[in-house]
This record gives C-alpha cells, structure tokens and sequence, in this order.
C-alpha cells in the first residue's frame, strides 16, 4: 500500500485557485514543522515523526514504543486531528 504524506493524510479542501493552493502548500510546510514541534505531545510528536518523516510502519513504532499497534494507530489520528485544527485556523 502507497503511503501518503503528512499534508495529504489531513485532507485538506484546496483553494480553487491552483496558484493560491501552491501558495498555501508551501506555507504549510514550514507551519507543519512548527505545529509538530509546539502542538503535539511527546507521544504524537514520535508516531508522526517516525511513520510519516522516517516511514517507519505502524507496527515497528509500536515495538520500538513499547505500545500496541492500537495505540500507534489512536496516538496517529489524533495528532492529525490537532494538526488539521491549527492549520485550518491559519487558513482562514
């Protein structure tokens, strides 16, 4: 199965305007960065490091964490969740 990237995994509606979109796209990249670093918790910070910048999958990160596959899987979808929150109050 083809992992897609973090910005992609937030499903995010596009601008209409491609140019805007690319726009947009750019800044998000750089306000990603910032939201992983200030807005997760530590536990949210490692699951999206490790599976979406070092493509780790879920099931190693939860034998390296020490956790279930479950945990990962719940820890993952909610740091999204906060990431889209923040980004979504940026875009407005």
């Amino acid at each position: 199965m083809k992992r897609v990237s973090l910005y992609d995994s937030l499903e995010i509606e596009p601008f209409e305007d491609a140019e805007h979109e690319r726009s947009w796209q750019k800044k998000a990249a750089e306000l990603l960065k910032v939201l992983i670093s200030s807005r997760l918790t530590r536990r949210q910070r490692q699951v999206i490091v490790l599976y979406y910048y070092k493509r780790i999958k879920q099931r190693e990160i939860a034998a390296k964490l020490g956790i279930s596959e479950s945990a990962v899987s719940h820890i993952k979808k909610s740091a999204l969740e906060r990431i889209k929150y923040h980004l979504e109050l940026v875009r407005r």
